[in-house]
């Protein structure tokens, strides 16, 4: 009878290959949508946002859109719905998951062109394919049907990155602001533009339908271009456009306008500030200390595979992790991070306080987004 050692039989189990077990979802952001909860109609609209924002961001930068219901307010809390095909502008702050509307403001619009009889979203709004859309945790891209321009945004806690790819020789970037969702009101607005330095500043007071329980904000902004623009033109109400560096009072707007014959896309950088201008530029300085979209980009999918690595699951279908991971990723985009990132915040008084060991978190919409996230 022929016999084996134990010690053979040892060495044979510890070289053979193990059984196959559930893979591990090792980049969970790859599996996050966040367009899931942004259709549906009445009390099953989810009201998501869809745009660009990292974990707890304050910035949200994402299309406000219209479609065969204009733009009515209950299907637009969040500025955006799944059955739109108009954009009627970016803007860089936005609520998620509420039934109240508030933000929605500091408008954006690339063009191919300008006219002084487009200054607002009804005049520079444009229709887009939804097979053109891309959005990803911490990136949103869209092509405008107006131009076929190409529109990217990344974003940071408090910072935004745009790109534009623009097919013609002119491209236009308008900032509109005006730009509001619901029947809020802007006053008090005020920019400057400095072309030796590539960069724009301003504020303005705004008052929505939810924040005028309070008074209302004032949002501060700085921002830089990666190249000089060729021209510059401001507005406001009392002023029709010309060319200028510096505008206040309401309905303010500017915009930027490059020679892009050599198809080089048109990049910018953006951030906020509730507190005042040095908050907006010490947050654009920290979190956007380079060019670079791609990496910035980046940075943030890490950011949030890191966030939502905080549960780790093995096996399930594609559409179980798709759900999953997705309903994960919309419990992490508000509250939002609002003091800056040297801890100054507006306390609910409306003094300046200043967060020691902590961030000051706002945009609390406890009953709407926490009364299902069990």
């Amino acid at each position: 009878m022929r016999t084996v050692s134990f010690a053979a039989l040892a060495l044979a189990a510890a070289c053979a290959k193990p059984a196959a077990g559930p893979e591990e979802v090792l980049r969970p952001a790859s599996y996050a949508d966040p367009r899931v909860g942004s259709g549906g109609m009445n009390y099953a609209f989810g009201s998501a946002f869809v745009g660009a924002v990292a974990p707890d961001g304050m910035v949200k930068l994402g299309p406000d859109t219209s479609g065969p219901y204009g733009d009515v307010k209950f299907l637009h809390y969040s500025g955006y719905w799944a059955g739109d095909d108009t954009i009627e502008g970016f803007s860089h702050l936005h609520l998620h998951g509420t039934g109240a509307t508030d933000y929605g403001i500091l408008g954006v619009m690339p063009r191919d062109s300008f006219s002084a009889a487009k200054l607002t979203k009804t005049g520079y709004a444009s229709t887009f394919a939804k097979k053109s859309e891309v959005a990803t945790p911490g990136y949103y891209a869209v092509t405008l049907d107006q131009g076929g321009i190409r529109a990217e945004f990344a974003a940071t806690p408090h910072a935004a990155y745009h790109r534009y790819a623009f097919a013609g020789a002119t491209g236009h970037v308008l900032f509109d602001l005006d730009h509001h969702l619901g029947n809020g009101v802007v006053s008090a607005a005020s920019i400057r533009l400095d072309p030796s330095t590539n960069s724009f500043a301003g504020n303005f007071h705004y008052v929505g339908d939810m924040s005028g329980g309070f008074g209302g904000y004032d949002l501060y902004f700085a921002g830089r271009a990666r190249a000089a623009w060729k021209t510059s033109r401001v507005w406001s109400a009392a002023s029709p456009p010309a060319e200028g560096t510096t505008c206040a009072g309401s309905g303010v707007g500017f915009d930027l306008e490059y020679d892009t014959s050599a198809h080089a896309p048109v990049e910018l950088q953006l951030a906020v500030s509730f507190v005042d201008a040095v908050g907006a530029a010490k947050n654009l300085a920290a979190e956007l200390p380079a060019w670079g979209f791609d990496a910035a980009r980046q940075s943030t999918e890490d950011a949030w595979n890191a966030r939502l690595s905080a549960a780790r699951i093995w096996g399930g279908t594609e559409a179980e992790r798709r759900t999953f991971y997705s309903m994960l990723y919309h419990l992490f985009l508000m509250p939002s991070w609002v003091s800056d990132v040297d801890g100054r915040y507006v306390a609910p008084d409306k003094s300046i306080q200043k967060a020691d060991g902590f961030r000051f978190m706002a945009d609390l919409s406890m009953w709407d987004i926490y009364r299902t996230a069990g």
